[in-house]
């Protein structure tokens, strides 16, 4: 008997390394990035039905249309020609218009539970491609890789072996950064280096990892949120071997090494600090009867 219901753990994402590149001819900048998945997550259910297509949350997602979870979920039906309709839950855990992938990490998570119960399961190839669709973290959040590589627009996705786990503090700012501003903030104030070496991608681990970590888009948002730079200095005072922002921002990651105590961290006033782990693994759809 085919299942019903299937569940999931979104977990979220940092970017270790991104780096901006020029504006192509669509008016948008290809990027070079270095995912690699967390343990904090969202959970996620998806049951299939016949007559509805909603999305159920505690958290205020707005309207259903514009959740990518929901638009997942529609992508997939009009890609394969099924379900007819279906019932999203979710339980937000990880903080939204963070830099962290959240959205992309549920829209990722409905497409492979959706995938994992259809009649006719479509392919891996394509799965991602659908997520292509939906932005630029959702192929790798569809895909089953740990840690990755990203070109163009996070469709281009080299797997890449993954690193031992380690300890990780996020500081979560007061404030949210809607992806479509810090790309502003880029093209108004920002650079694009060309000055850079290629990637070296040979034996990545954390002993070589440092030298790569780097984020473009953390000047031109400090310039807007000070506060930013001063996460980064709080989480590398306590012992993390690398900080930087994640994404487009807000939150800041610190990651410790193995073996050590990080020392007390002052979390700013209207801050939050949440610690989870690097993922040794993505966790895979459970589907129900």
């Amino acid at each position: 008997m085919a299942a019903s219901r299937c569940t999931i753990e979104a977990q979220a994402k940092i970017n270790l390394a991104l780096r901006i590149q020029r504006r192509d001819s669509n008016g948008y900048h290809p990027l070079e990035t270095l995912f690699l998945r967390l343990e904090l997550a969202d959970v996620l259910s998806v049951e299939i039905s016949t007559d509805e297509r909603s999305i159920i949350c505690a958290a205020d997602l707005g309207p259903a249309e514009d959740n990518l979870a929901f638009a997942a979920a529609s992508s997939f039906a009009r890609e394969t020609g099924w379900p007819e309709g279906w019932v999203i839950r979710l339980e937000k855990h990880i903080p939204m218009g963070a830099g962290l992938g959240g959205g992309s990490a549920d829209a990722g998570a409905v497409l492979r539970c959706l995938n994992r119960m259809a009649p006719t399961p479509i392919s891996a190839e394509r799965l991602i491609a659908l997520g292509s669709s939906l932005g630029a973290d959702v192929p790798f959040m569809t895909s089953e890789y740990a840690f990755a590589f990203g070109l163009g627009y996070g469709e281009r996705l080299t797997r890449m072996e993954t690193p031992e786990q380690r300890r990780v503090a996020l500081l979560v700012p007061h404030f949210a950064i809607e992806t479509a501003a810090a790309y502003a903030w880029f093209d108004e104030q920002g650079e694009v280096r060309t000055d850079r070496a290629a990637w070296d991608l040979t034996n990545v681990g954390w002993a070589n990892l440092g030298p790569l970590v780097e984020n473009d888009l953390q000047a031109v948002v400090a310039v807007h949120h000070p506060e930013v730079v001063r996460g980064v200095e709080l989480l590398r005072n306590a012992g993390a071997r690398v900080a930087a922002m994640t994404g487009s921002g807000s939150v800041v990651f610190g990651i410790f090494p193995a073996g050590t105590e990080p020392a007390k961290i002052s979390v700013p006033a209207g801050w939050n600090l949440i610690w989870t782990q690097t993922a040794a693994s993505v966790v895979q759809p459970q589907p129900m009867g």
